[in-house]
């Protein structure tokens, strides 16, 4: 009887312990979906989430203790993430060519309806509208002048014909670079291009179009190679890596996914394209580098700050997410907003920092963001001692405590971000090519891509006309031939 009765709590044991299991396992199935929803439907912002009454929580372990409930409220007695009332930026028509209309009365108005006498001019009244003149292609007719000898008539002397030989119909710079901005700038396919120059009065084939950027791209290697070396020579480089479907005609109705990373600070941009998330790609194109890249928590650039004399920083945009996302699964303030005001005071300090030089961001810095970190690390390592180990607050916890040298280092240089925003800016432009081209067509797709979206962020970044930029850089007397077509 006592060894049935043994057997039966032996079993009853194993039972709960199961059912404890499969609670943990729906539990965060159901944080990942709210999660989820939440990235598709809801809101982007990640300000510290308010205080709602008379709701249930989800997360009944995270809930807070009196002395938690003492910092919460520190914490949120000032908020420096509250809007700031910027000046609306309103377009300016200063520069813009000016077409002048006249409207003036005719003879028989101009005389009084009164007294029948002329009237005279007592002013204008001016108003101003912006007009829009459709573009349109032209054919740009190159007549080259013959000269010869009549004395003695030996050769022919011409001037020098630009582009390739044969009466072929070629892409001037100002188209290409029209091309180039509309693709990889406004991210417009090919097919709509052609649908578009169709409407202009000239149909070009879409695989000609893509021929004429691949041909473009080979114009812009030698520039792309000047603006890696001067980015090569910065104190710091923000980088980032994200995915870009690439067609494979051996997969049937798939694409396979390749590489975009983009190395960007205030000497330029360049995106470079590989096939795979391998460490071969950062560690390739940071060889000899001497700075401070700073980056998400990919552990494939640690070779290449191991085996080259660079120090890494990490992101606090990235640590704010994570706790962020675990605040999302409660209705009441938690230990997630904790961690969410401590950080929220870190960029409150930033907010300070804009109009100084970079010696007296890391002094401000050293006087009012180490004191916020100081505490901030001791309160993370104590939390992990009280909270369960497999919970998405620890999982948070445990990222920050991870990369904490690397998140602190911003504090000793000036010229350091506090997260690596500026990367993942550049990032967007994939993400809306994505969206809209879909895919690359081969991984000389990605290459021409990664090129000519180089020197368009730089562009960009250097607040330059991106066509004027462009079609000088392909312009023939400078720098050759034109592209020609079939």
């Amino acid at each position: 009887m006592s060894s049935t009765i043994l057997v039966n709590q032996q079993s009853l044991e194993e039972i709960l312990g199961e059912n404890r299991k499969l609670q943990e396992r729906v539990s965060t199935l159901e944080a990942e979906l709210k999660t989820l929803k939440r990235k598709l439907y809801g809101s982007k912002s990640e300000r510290l989430p308010k205080q709602k009454k008379h709701q249930k929580t989800v997360t009944s372990d995270l809930s807070l203790s009196e002395e938690d409930k003492q910092i919460l409220k520190k914490l949120l007695e000032e908020d420096p993430t509250q809007s700031i009332n910027k000046e609306k930026d309103t377009a300016s028509p200063a520069g813009l060519p000016c077409e002048r209309v006249d409207l003036d009365l005719s003879e028989d108005d101009k005389i009084c309806q009164q007294c029948s006498n002329p009237l005279h001019h007592i002013g204008t009244d001016i108003s101003k509208q912006l007009d829009y003149v459709e573009p349109k292609i032209k054919i740009k007719e190159i007549v080259r002048h013959k000269y010869g000898c009549r004395k003695c008539e030996i050769g022919v002397t011409i001037s020098a014909k630009p582009g390739r030989k044969g009466k072929r119909l070629k892409a001037s710079p100002g188209l290409l670079a029209y091309l180039m901005v509309a693709k990889y700038c406004d991210h417009l396919p090919l097919y709509r291009l052609e649908q578009i120059l169709k409407r202009q009065g000239y149909r070009i084939p879409r695989s000609t179009l893509c021929d004429w950027m691949q041909q473009a791209k080979e114009r812009l290697l030698a520039h792309v190679s000047i603006l890696k070396d001067n980015v090569l020579t910065g104190s710091k480089i923000n980088t980032d890596d994200t995915v870009l479907p690439v067609q494979d005609r051996t997969l049937k109705g798939r694409t396979r996914t390749g590489r975009m990373w983009v190395y960007r600070n205030e000497k330029g941009c360049v995106y470079e394209y590989t096939v795979n998330r391998s460490r071969e790609g950062p560690s390739s194109f940071l060889k000899g580098y001497d700075g401070i890249i700073q980056a998400d928590g990919y552990s494939g650039y640690n070779e290449c700050c191991s085996t080259n004399n660079i120090l890494r920083s990490a992101c606090w945009a990235h640590v704010r997410r994570k706790f962020y996302d675990v605040a999302q699964l409660s209705n009441e303030p938690g230990k997630p907003h904790i961690a969410l005001g401590y950080i929220q005071k870190l960029y409150g300090v930033e907010k300070q920092l804009h109009d100084m030089s970079d010696s007296q961001k890391a002094m401000v810095r050293q006087k009012l963001s180490k004191p916020i970190l100081d505490e901030f690390h001791a309160w993370l390592k104590k939390q992990l001692r009280l909270i369960m180990p497999k919970c998405h607050f620890a999982t948070a916890t445990k990222y920050a405590l991870k990369f904490w040298n690397e998140l602190i280092l911003y504090c000793e240089h000036g010229f350091l971000d506090i997260d690596n925003n500026a990367a993942e800016r550049a990032m967007r432009p994939i993400a809306l090519g994505r969206k809209n081209w879909l895919f690359v067509g081969s991984n000389e797709g990605g290459k021409t891509a990664a090129t000519i979206m180089s020197v368009i962020e730089t562009a960009k970044q250097n607040k330059q006309n991106v066509i004027s930029y462009l079609r000088d850089l392909l312009d023939d007397e400078k720098y050759g031939e034109m592209v020609g077509c079939p």
